[in-house]
């Protein structure tokens, strides 16, 4: 077996000095964080249009892919929507690999070299955020919004970068990981209200005089902006990590993190910033037609400093839309529970969904609805009654 020691090692390194008492469990992790990433990555080789695979050929035995330059990669049948770690390894002209990354680097296509980096930090924060959970798990349902969003441990189901966090060490990923369960200090940066470009309203509580205070990660503090700022509210971070639940009763913040999460760079564009306020009404709008089955999460404010890198966005919790009794869960959540277990329930809410996003497709809307965006509101027996969308 084949093992690309770098980002794993580097991990059980710095968490040997961060939390010793987590090292033997990160160790025991890391095989099926492998096995979780090498399936993700598996179904993307067998289904995405790649210019350096030549064919695909299923047998009774699994999946063959035939290169370009002549190699064969083969491993088990793929399956599209299954999101069990299957695939424990893979072989490359007869070589087994259990390792993602060290199977991307030997491919050598183009890209690969980045690519696998990702795939090991992957790889390792996995590891990672496995190891961080109680070792036996609640048996009461969580009282927050935000519980349910720190639920979810693995990321992405599909992606294979689900945890890469590149840029956040084994302290600052423990800190702020939602499946770690932190209490996430804000900080925030006053800019002159007439340097900033403002949508919608913003708060006076976020106001000192004629400056904005604008919320700030402290990783961005520390590693983008390079000034520490001053001290901010506290809040939970929610399954995207830079949105967070201000504690209490208060709105998410968005916040900008210029660090490349599942692929893609996750600060707030200024357009983004410019346009909220007009999407945020037609989204309203949208939703007033769908007989109540459906809800936005309004946005309440955004500003920017002219900059990707210092912007926010307040916008309404889900939980506005829960009535007495009810909960907000977000569908990536609901595979904690056992209520996708039903085949009744299980149609109740694919019903709730399709009729839903029909509707709005009728409309000319295709809402991008995966687990992390689309929560659903239950009732206090657990059944579907309408939907919240988000982002």
């Amino acid at each position: 077996m084949h093992r690309s020691p770098t980002a794993e090692a580097e991990v059980a390194e710095e968490l040997a000095e961060a939390r010793p008492d987590l090292v033997s469990r990160y160790a025991a992790e890391l095989p099926g964080a492998r096995a979780a990433v090498l399936t993700r990555l598996w179904r993307a080789l067998a289904y995405e249009p790649l210019p350096w695979v030549a064919a695909r050929v299923t047998d009774g035995d699994g999946l063959s892919l035939r290169l370009v330059d002549g190699r064969r990669l083969d491993g088990p049948p793929a399956d599209p929507y299954a999101t069990a770690a299957y695939v424990t390894d893979v072989r490359l002209d007869g070589r087994t690999y259990d390792d993602p990354a060290r199977l991307m680097t030997d491919l050598g296509v183009p890209h690969s070299s980045d690519l696998a980096a990702e795939l090991g930090h992957s790889v390792a924060s996995l590891a990672l955020s496995r190891a961080g959970q109680p070792t036996v798990p609640p048996k009461e349902g969580p009282g927050a919004d935000w519980e349910w969003e720190q639920r979810v441990v693995d990321g992405h189901p599909f992606h294979p970068n689900c945890r890469s966090r590149p840029g956040f060490s084994v302290t600052e990923q423990l800190a702020y990981g939602p499946e770690h369960r932190p209490l996430v200090g804000l900080r925030t940066v006053p800019v002159p209200a007439a340097e900033c470009l403002v949508s919608g309203g913003w708060p006076e509580g976020m106001r000192d005089g004629e400056r904005l205070l604008i919320p700030v990660h402290p990783w961005q503090a520390a590693h983008v902006l390079k000034r520490v700022g001053d001290e901010g509210p506290v809040a939970h971070p929610l399954m995207s990590l830079r949105t967070l639940a201000l504690s209490g009763e208060g709105p998410h913040v968005k916040t900008a993190l210029s660090a490349r999460l599942t692929s893609s760079v996750r600060d707030i564009s200024v357009y983004s910033i410019g346009v909220s306020a007009t999407l945020s009404a037609f989204a309203e709008s949208l939703a007033s037609r769908t007989d109540g089955l459906l809800h936005f999460t309004r946005t309440l404010g955004a500003v920017t400093a002219d900059s990707p890198d210092l912007a926010a966005v307040l916008r309404e919790s889900p939980q506005t839309y829960a009535g007495s009794g009810e909960r907000v869960v977000p569908v990536a959540a609901l595979a904690t529970t056992d209520l996708p277990s039903s085949a009744a329930w299980l149609a109740e809410f694919t019903r709730l969904a399709l009729t839903v996003g029909l509707r709005l497709l009728d409309l000319g809307v295709a809402l991008e609805a995966h687990g992390q965006n689309l929560l659903v509101v239950l009732s206090a027996t657990g059944a579907p009654l309408r939907l919240v969308y988000r982002d």
